[in-house]
């Protein structure tokens, strides 16, 4: 009599190539769909079970599990059959509690004398045997099996079915003590198996915060469920966490009360710690993506369009990244490089190049290249066939824009070296012509490639030598000379030449030359000049200072006798004599203040600038000047005001010169002024500065005479000022007085409006 084989699917058997290849040897009964094996093995007890059904399916996966972890059935073989099973699924089998996983191609020899071993196998443990016998025949007979069947207490059946397995099994009682423990589950927490048996299962749960598998056990006490699997944490005895996959199921009486709890535990550390290195590694490596400052993009290898970019890509470009994605590699490369760009693929996919290295140019959203240095990879899936293009793109917009500017400018500074009209050198640190522009090869009469072999000094007059060796010393010690040398022309001519040296760098200097020939003759001419003209100026002081001292005594005479007549000391003067007193005294007191002007100008051109400086009260010299002028200011209906700020105490100055700049300013401003106007006289401060402002509402002057007003001899001639007398000295004076004190003078006028006069005299010594 065959055996039994149970070939469970959740489809149709009927075009099995695993049943065909068995059918001859075995009784084959088909199970459909999978989670119906428990209800079938109600009827029928097989010799072994076959399911062709993935792992990963849930139904599958937990019928398996009910199987081997049941008091019932637990001794039947259970195999899984399918296509080669990758690693991470081969835990996932131990976990189900399969016996075995036979991958295709199949042997069909092999194949059925491994089944046939796997049953008889059953036959080297009579208990199992036995236990086997008696399942089929209450089956066959309908009958429920007893408890006794899988006693809890049957150390051999125990033994022999459980002690070995390569997964941790445990039996614990209602109370969660455990009661027996193969060695896997021993070796998986550390203890002992004496140990064990004196503990409960919570005595060696690492802390659980969601509280699930508490929960779990819950719904089974409850009689809501009769299994669960979870992950956990058991505590291993040397005292770290152990990561298991628990898979726990309870069998019960005929009245619905736990007997007793089973639990098979898969020791899923390594694939924790696997996945923490993995999850790890990922996040490390997806911060570098995300962070990173180069762009990173992964492109389709068919089509050649983005997959996906990180930030510095997107930044780069102007994009966001869901715009980015779909484009094609076009789209964002400069035309002129699609070229290049399609070459390095081809000579990448066909392995000519271990990777694509290139400077290449984007094209900005917003329309601008973006130079950048691209290194690409092709990434390969496990049998060798290329995935994507992943690539690392370099903006090396600023460096290329830095470069070609550096070019543009070096380009530009050579054509103004070029186009110069100065001569221009360079020598090293020996004084050997590296460069000279055209303006120095057409000055020194050399052609370049003579020059280029010729020292500095070559080209000095004998005359200069020593001066132009101790000048290029001096260059390389003081990193910047200035002189002037005599030079030689090929043909011999002399010439002289302004060297304005400075040190480039440490072995390099350039000489910024300017011809002076025509120069040092101009100065010679000059000098001579500035001589006579000096002697001729010295000479005219000489003489306006003789003749005003000779005019000055006879008519300081005449004033005095015309002072004693309109005195009348001597006797009465008729109208008539009166008159011509007056005339005699106004006359010569003009002609006396001319005189002393002349005086003062003539000292202060000859170099004199003695000035008796002190500190005097302003209020008495402001009280004179009002007598002086208030009866002159009254001829014209003029206003006359003194305005004195209560702050100055005291003026610092030489108080003669100080006067005469007032008495000069204040009689412009009368003289200058229009009939019913005003003179305002202003004393302030200006930081440390006394400062004066003489104020008309005159004939105002043009402003192309202004800058005239203030040299010597120089009297307007527009018709408004022909009407006025004078010489022209009264401004000059002033301002050669002002000037003496370390003072300044500055005028502000307008036709028809009037004239402001503003000095400053400093209150330092």
């Amino acid at each position: 009599m065959n055996s039994v084989i149970f070939i469970a699917s959740n489809g149709s058997c009927e075009n099995s190539q695993f049943k065909s290849m068995i059918e001859n040897d075995f009784d084959i009964i088909e199970v459909n769909p999978c989670k119906s094996l428990l209800t079938k093995l109600e009827t029928l007890i097989p010799d072994a079970i076959v399911i062709q059904e993935s792992i990963d399916d849930p139904d599958t996966y937990q019928a398996c599990q009910q199987i081997n972890f049941s008091d019932k059935y637990h001794f039947i073989p259970v195999i899984f059959t399918g296509s080669p099973l990758p690693g991470d699924k081969k835990v996932r089998l131990l976990e189900s509690g399969a016996d075995d996983y036979l991958e295709e191609p199949y042997d069909s020899d092999i194949t059925v004398a491994y089944l046939r071993a796997l049953i008889n196998k059953r036959q080297n443990f009579s208990c199992l045997a036995e236990k086997y016998d008696a399942l089929k025949k209450e089956v066959s007979g309908a009958k429920v099996i007893s408890a006794g069947c899988l006693d809890p207490d049957d150390e051999e059946l125990f033994k022999a079915t459980l002690q070995q397995s390569a997964v941790g099994i445990a039996q614990m009682s209602i109370e969660g003590r455990f009661l027996k423990v193969n060695d896997r589950f021993c070796d998986i927490v550390g203890y002992t198996r004496e140990e064990l048996l004196s503990l409960n299962y919570m005595d060696i749960t690492y802390p659980d915060k969601d509280g699930t598998e508490l929960k779990m056990v819950k719904m089974i006490l409850d009689g809501n469920a009769d299994s669960f699997e979870i992950e956990k944490r058991y505590i291993h005895k040397k005292g770290h966490p152990v990561w298991v996959k628990l898979y726990t199921n309870v069998s019960r009486d005929e009245s619905g009360n736990i007997r007793n709890a089973f639990s098979i535990v898969a020791d899923i550390s390594a694939q924790k710690e696997a996945e923490a290195r993995l999850h790890e590694s990922e996040a490390f490596f997806r911060t570098m993506y995300e962070s990173s400052s180069i762009g990173i993009v992964r492109m389709s290898v068919h089509d050649k369009r983005i997959e996906q970019a990180n930030a510095a890509f997107c930044d780069m470009l102007g994009y966001e990244e869901h715009e980015l994605k779909g484009k094609h590699l076009r789209d964002i490369s400069f035309l002129e490089d699609m070229a290049e760009n399609v070459v390095q693929h081809n000579k990448l996919e066909s392995g000519e190049i271990p990777a694509i290295k290139m400077e290449k140019r984007y094209i900005h959203k917003s329309g601008y290249l973006v130079h950048a240095l691209l290194h690409a990879n092709l990434i390969f899936d496990e049998n060798g066939n290329p995935l994507y293009y992943m690539g690392n793109v370099l903006d090396i917009t600023d460096i290329r824009t830095s470069q070609q500017r550096l070019k543009e400018s070096e380009e530009k500074y050579r054509a103004y070296v070029d186009n110069s009209p100065h001569p221009i050198f360079v020598t090293d640190v020996f004084g050997m012509l590296l460069d000279v522009n055209p303006a120095g090869c057409s000055l020194t009469g050399y052609a370049l490639e003579e020059l280029m072999d010729m020292n500095i000094i070559d080209l000095c007059s004998p005359k200069s030598v020593d001066a132009a060796t101790e000048h290029f010393l001096s260059v390389k010690k003081n990193a910047k000379v200035s002189a002037e040398l005599l030079f030689l022309k090929k043909d011999g001519t002399e010439f002289y030449m302004q060297v304005e040296a400075v040190m480039i760098d440490k072995k390099t200097l350039l000489a910024l030359c300017v011809d002076t020939t025509e120069r040092k003759l101009t100065e010679k001419l000059l000098i001579e000049a500035k001589m006579l003209a000096e002697t001729a100026s010295n000479s005219k002081s000489e003489f306006l200072a003789n003749i005003s001292h000779e005019l000055r005594t006879p008519l300081n005479i005449v004033i005095g006798y015309s002072d004693v007549l309109l005195s009348e000391v001597s006797g009465e003067l008729n109208e008539k004599q009166m008159k011509y007193s007056s005339s005699i005294k106004d006359a010569g007191s003009n002609l006396l203040e001319i005189v002393n002007s002349l005086i003062y100008i003539a000292e202060i051109e000859g170099g004199s600038r003695e000035l008796n400086i002190m500190k005097f009260d302003l209020k008495p010299m402001v009280a004179d000047l009002e007598k002086i002028f208030r009866s002159m200011a009254s001829k014209y209906n003029l206003i006359m005001e003194f305005d004195v700020d209560i702050n100055i105490k005291y003026v610092l100055a030489d108080e003669s010169k100080f006067k005469t700049i007032l008495h000069h300013l204040i009689g412009n401003a009368i003289k200058f002024n229009k009939e019913g106007g005003t003179v305002h006289v202003v004393f302030g401060r200006d930081d440390d500065d006394i400062k004066v402002q003489v104020i008309d509402t005159g004939i105002g002057i043009p402003e192309d005479k202004q800058d005239e007003l203030f040299d010597p001899f120089v009297q307007l001639d527009w018709s408004h000022a022909r009407r006025y007398s004078g010489v022209g000295i009264g401004l000059s004076l002033v301002k050669g007085l002002v000037e003496m004190h370390g003072g300044k003078i500055s005028l502000v006028s307008k036709v028809g409006e009037g004239t402001t006069v503003t000095f400053t005299i400093p209150q330092k010594i």
